[in-house]
Order: structure tokens, then sequence, then C-alpha cells
């Protein structure tokens, strides 16, 4: 682990200006002044377009450490940090880079979930016996747990850049990296390992044989998750690293940033949840093997990489573990987790785009059609789609037609009756073109017991047509223990509102080819 040196040398208004060659036209920052925008900023190592600006750090020359003048700014892109430096010694150690969103993130409360909700524990008092669903000792083992869990993840939220002064060495990040190596196990928080590395470009200064400018470029891509949706402030700091024994002096590891909030953007990043604006209320978290997807719990945190386009298309949710009849959390449970979803958009032509994975549409004028189709008057959830999963057609009333399925998956929870069996289902959703109101054409949805209660499902090539095969054993004594196959046939009728109804069912047919038993495990 990197030791701590000093205080740490964060960009605040309150550095004092001292002597520098050249350094006379440059000005001291001020007391909440917004991170510029630097309009003719180039990436190439030289700092003639940041001498105008105020300096936002001065750095004292001192044994083995150059002079200094540091300044930050927004570019296209990201952020950028500069440097100009005097004095540049062998022995020089490297600079410290080091940025977070505009505020520790508010982690969720200790808890877990079920399938019935979510538990949370006290934060005064965590095990007070009155509260407890399980046993005050054992409730003190596990919270001890999660509050080391919350420690070793908290450098997660921070990124902190080792940049090289000299030479074609290639930066590299010296916090977030060793401490999500040094996880136990990184699996449940995945979604936060660091990805990416800032530019650094450095060039020697015109007319100083001991002077170097410094340029370094922090793509939003490598930034670490951040609030979503917008990104309004930053925190950014500059320190002294030692390239020989790591230790950056206050670049803010594990410990919160000093400041409680970050200095202002210029220009804000606002980000759209897709084109069709679904936002961020009960997200869907993405199921594990097959299985559905979850809910965000009313204490998730989403979280973003930053994109410069304004669209949101990957979410990071932090958020409590919940599996069927976790009534108490098992030793293994961490609070919280790092879950993921991602939104997708799909051009079906005309300038109209289907968003997922809450299914809604946007036309050309850049109206978005009701989000919850499923509506009933009950506070019922739409149910998630992929969109890679699903067939579209126009009609030629110009409306769609949305084939999603057949297809197979599992319980998230599994619990109830049933509750590890698979499910099968099919959806077809038609979208009127006169008002982009969604709903089911047909919709249907079993539970599979494998050997004993099985499913097939045909869909006619022009979709006029959807069979529902099901099997049954009548004869548990025979052998072989044989299942009879029913068909009922559902016909599409165009009266009104295109929609689907029973035409016929057949008993005693002959088994259908072998299409979603295959998928969950009895072909």
């Amino acid at each position: 682990m990197h030791r701590h040196r000093g205080a740490t040398a964060w960009l605040v208004a309150a550095c004092a200006v001292g002597s520098m060659a050249d350094a006379g036209s440059a000005r001291q920052d001020s007391t909440g002044r917004a991170l510029p925008y630097i309009d003719d900023f180039i990436y190439d190592g030289r700092v003639a377009e940041w001498r105008a600006r105020p300096v936002d750090r001065v750095f004292e020359r001192e044994p083995g450490r150059p002079q200094a003048l540091v300044w930050v700014g927004q570019v296209d892109g990201g952020l950028a940090v500069a440097a100009e430096l005097r004095g540049l010694a062998d022995e020089t150690p490297a600079l410290a880079v080091s940025v977070a969103g505009a505020a520790p993130p508010a982690l969720p409360p200790l808890g877990w979930g079920h399938q019935f909700g979510f538990e949370t524990l006290a934060d005064s008092v965590p095990c007070a016996p009155e509260d407890l669903p399980f046993g005050e000792d054992e409730c003190r083992v596990w919270v001890d747990r999660q509050l080391e869990h919350r420690e070793q993840i908290r450098p997660l939220f921070e990124r902190t850049w080792e940049i090289p002064l000299s030479g074609p060495a290639t930066p590299r990040e010296i916090r977030a990296t060793e401490a999500f190596a040094a996880l136990p196990d990184p699996t449940p928080v995945g979604a936060l390992e660091p990805i990416g590395l800032p530019r650094a470009l450095s060039r020697p200064l015109a007319g100083a044989p001991d002077g170097y400018g410094v340029e370094v470029l922090i793509p939003w891509s490598v930034f670490p998750p951040v609030p979503a949706p917008d990104l309004e402030a930053v925190r950014i700091a500059v320190a002294w690293a030692d390239e020989s024994s790591g230790d950056v002096e206050g670049a803010g590891a594990i410990e919160p940033f000093e400041t409680t909030s970050g200095r202002p953007l210029a220009r804000p990043l606002r980000h759209r949840v897709t084109p069709c604006e679904i936002g961020l209320v009960a997200v869907p978290l993405a199921g594990v093997d097959g299985t559905a997807p979850r809910r965000m719990s009313p204490h998730g945190l989403p979280l973003m990489i930053p994109d410069e386009t304004g669209d949101l298309r990957r979410l990071i949710v932090i958020d409590n573990h919940a599996s069927g009849y976790q009534y108490t959390p098992a030793p293994e449970t961490l609070s919280p987790q790092a879950f993921e979803t991602a939104f997708d958009v799909l051009d079906v032509g005309r300038g109209e785009r289907l968003c997922a994975p809450v299914l809604a549409l946007a036309d050309a004028s850049g109206r978005v059609s009701p989000l919850d189709w499923t509506h009933t008057g009950e506070e019922r959830a739409p149910q998630p789609v992929g969109l890679g999963d699903l067939e579209v057609r126009r009609r030629p009333d110009g409306g769609l037609f949305i084939l999603d399925g057949p297809k197979t998956w599992w319980s998230y929870y599994g619990s109830g009756q049933c509750g590890a069996c698979p499910r099968v289902g099919i959806r077809v959703l038609h979208i009127d073109p006169s008002d982009g109101e969604i709903h089911a054409a047909f919709r249907y949805t079993n539970v599979a017991e494998p050997g004993a209660r099985d499913f097939e499902i045909e869909v006619a090539p022009d979709w006029s047509e959807i069979a529902i095969f099901e099997s049954l054993v009548t004869d548990w004594s025979a052998d072989p223990v044989t299942p009879v196959w029913r068909v009922e046939r559902h016909c599409l009728v165009e009266t009104g509102r295109p929609a689907y109804e029973s035409c016929g069912a057949t008993d005693d047919v002959p088994a259908p080819p072998v299409r979603l038993r295959a998928r969950y495990g009895n072909p």
C-alpha cells in the first residue's frame, strides 16, 4: 500500500505564488472558479495556450523537485492538466494526477434483499437486538465484514495516475488498480474495475535546458464512475509522486478528498438515457445465468462513466445483494455490490428509434411513446426487453409489430412454487402509428417442468398465427412414461387494433420439433 507524505496538494485557491523564472504573467486561481474550457487547447506537450490563464497550483523548487506551475481545464472530450517545470533533474519524481466526481458516493445502507423486498440495518447501532432478524453476534461479524468491504472499494470511485515527466513511459493508475487487485473476490464489484489510461506528452522548454512542458489529456472514458445522469463538477488534484517508492503526496487514496465539493465544469455534461429519455427510476439490473433482470432497490445508486456524446448507454448501479429466501444475509453476502445495465437503441426507419431495456419509441419529431405499456391502474413496472432478441416489422399502416420470443428464462429469485423451473414465453407488441401507444397484441408466459410439463412455441413466417404446444404426463405408471401433447392456436385479427385470438385447440398431437426444450435442458 502506498504511504502518504505531507498535506494533500489539492488545487485550491489559497496556494501562494512563489517566485519562478518567466512566471510573471501567471495569475493565481480564485476561490470557487470553475474549471475553464480551454478552447485553443492543442495536445502537443507545449503550454503556450495556458500561460495567460490563472495558475491552479505552484510548486516551489526544493531538493529533488523542480519549480512548477500547474493548470487544469476542460477540453473537448475530457479534462487536461498542464505543467511548466524548471530545474528538472534526474531524480525528479513523477506527477500524480487524481480525479473523482464532485463528492464521495453515498453508498446504500447496510442491507440485503429477498423476493419480498429489501432489509436495512440502522446506521447508528446496526446490530440493535430489537431490530435483528438474526443473532446479535452473527450480525456483528457480518457488519464488520461489510465495513471492511466498504473501505476496500472506496478507492474504486477515484483515479490517481502517475505521470512520468520525461521519456516514453506511459501513465499508470496507482490507486484504484491496486485496490481492485487486492479484493478477496472482485466479482461482486467487477463493474468498478479501472479501465483505460490518460495520455501524456512532455517537451523541453525552448531556451531552458532544465525545463519541460507537460500536458496530460484525461478522456471522460477513463474517469471513475460518477453519479448519473449529469456531470456538473469534478474533484481534481496534482501532487508529486516518487517513482522509486510509489509514494504519492496526498493523492487522496482511500481517505475522502479534502474538498467537500468539486470544481464546477465550464461546460457541464448533460446526459439523456437513450433518445427515449427512459430515466433512472427502477432500472432493470442485468440478470445472470439466463435469469430475468431484477429492479434497483430504493437505495440503489446509479453511476456512469461520463460520455461527451450526451447519450447514456451503460449504467453501473451500486446496490445491495438480493436473492430468493435471503431473509438473513449469508456470511458471503456483500453490501453493496456493483450491477450493470445497458441502454440500447435500434433504428427502425422513418426517423424512429426503439429503446431498451424499458421499451419505448422515439419518433422523428422527438415524441416518445408511453413507457409503461403494461400499466392498468396497478403499480406494475414494464417488463424489460433486449433489442438483440427482437424482430421488428413495419406494418402497412406505418405502425410496428415487435416479436419478443419465443424464449426461455429463469426467475431471478427462484422463489415460489417451482421457483427454480424455467419460464417460457412470447410477446407480440404493436405500436400504433397514430398515437405511438405500445400494447401487447399477444402475450403468453408459463412455467415448464422439464419431463413433466414441457412447452414449444411456433410462429408462422408471416406472424399470422402462433401455436402453443404443451405436454402433460397423464400416466406415470407407464413404461416408458410418454407425454401427451396438445396445441392451441392463436390467429391474428385485424379488426380494430391488431390482436391475437384463440382459433382452435387440438389434443393428442405429434410432438413438435425440439426448440425451447433444448434451451432449458430437456432435449
